[in-house]
């Protein structure tokens, strides 16, 4: 059960690096505002959406690990763990969020659980025009 987080995260890193770096950086930001003109990117806390409602500490460490990958990646700004996690539980418009963070698009996502299944979801969203790019 180890490997499943470990993989989840390579693979997100894997999928997330290459759109940040160098010219894909610029043209995803295409329709970013002024106030987060750099490749900027919040991670937003996973939602648990298990049936038991059980899965939040998973859901988090989730969220967590994308962040620090993301904050690796050079010249990405990556907003904080506790601002990013101010939003937890709250459904509020992604634009307004993104401004109150400062970034360009935001990570966001759930974790489902069932018996030894598990489904994690993730979705990049452009802050400026408030849509989901993947």
């Amino acid at each position: 059960m180890r490997a499943l987080p470990a993989a989840l995260f390579v693979f997100a890193g894997a999928i997330l690096a290459p759109k940040f770096l160098s010219s894909g950086a610029s043209s995803l930001l295409g329709g970013a505002s002024a106030v987060a003109a750099e490749p900027s990117i919040a991670v937003l806390p996973f939602a648990d959406l298990s049936p038991d409602n059980n899965q939040e500490y998973f859901a988090d460490g989730i969220s967590e690990e994308l962040l620090n990958v993301l904050a690796k990646v050079d010249g990405m700004k990556v907003a904080g763990r506790t601002s990013s996690f101010a939003f937890k539980g709250r459904n509020e418009d992604l634009r307004e969020i993104g401004r109150v963070l400062d970034v360009a698009h935001i990570l966001e996502g759930s974790v489902r659980s069932q018996g030894d299944r598990v489904r994690v979801t993730a979705q990049q969203n452009q802050v400026s025009a408030g849509l989901q790019l993947w």
